[in-house]
């Protein structure tokens, strides 16, 4: 049986959170990476991809599921795959609901405020402090709660799970160091059914 494609750069990046959901979601698929390295002739076989996938906007990641509907915007594959295999993820009551999208907000301005200075700032150190920072101030109360919304998870635990990876390994450890609740919270995605064994085969930062 054919299987969904996710298609994204041979790296983390926009698509890691997408296949720990995958992963935990127990779907199947083919994880499709196209080389990429600084230099710009590495990209060439997505370039010549790009406009013959039938993508409505053609860009990575994109998302192509077995009967042939096809997506791009790594938010609205999150959602579409929750929606499909496990509407749960979205939040089970309207107030839940909103809560999820409330968060969505809330934690790609995070994203933002630890991943942009990675490309316009040389200095590592002045890098960390301001991940540092941002991550301190994201006032969750994640050490009273499980996950995000309570004892279930959400799409966005997935998102949330891999900035802090990432923020914590660009930081030399220091983000977990710095929040104890931060760590236990990975943990315990960590133990989630399906996700403790993906995450242990890809746990190199690219």
């Amino acid at each position: 049986m054919q299987k969904p494609i996710l298609g994204y750069w041979d790296i983390r990046g926009l698509a890691q959170a997408i296949r720990y959901q995958l992963a935990y979601q127990g779907i199947d698929f083919e994880d499709k990476q196209y080389p990429s390295t600084e230099d710009p002739a590495s990209r060439q076989s997505w370039l010549e991809q790009k406009f013959n996938l039938g993508l409505d906007f053609p860009n990575l990641p994109y998302f192509i599921d077995t009967d042939g509907y096809k997506l791009t915007e790594h938010m609205a594959i999150h959602q579409y795959i929750a929606d499909k295999w496990n509407p749960e993820l979205l939040g089970t009551t309207p107030e839940e609901r909103a809560e999820v999208e409330m968060l969505a907000g809330v934690i790609l301005d995070l994203k933002k405020k630890t991943a942009g200075p990675c490309y316009s700032n040389d200095d590592r150190a002045a890098v960390q402090e301001i991940m540092l920072t941002a991550i301190a101030g994201f006032k969750h109360p994640i050490g009273e709660r499980n996950y995000l919304i309570g004892d279930r998870v959400c799409y966005m635990d997935f998102y949330l799970l891999e900035l802090l990876l990432a923020c914590d390994y660009f930081t030399d450890g220091q983000v977990f160091a710095q929040n104890p609740h931060f760590q236990a919270y990975v943990e315990r995605m960590w133990a989630l059914p399906n996700l403790g064994n993906y995450l242990n085969s890809s746990s190199n930062m690219s």
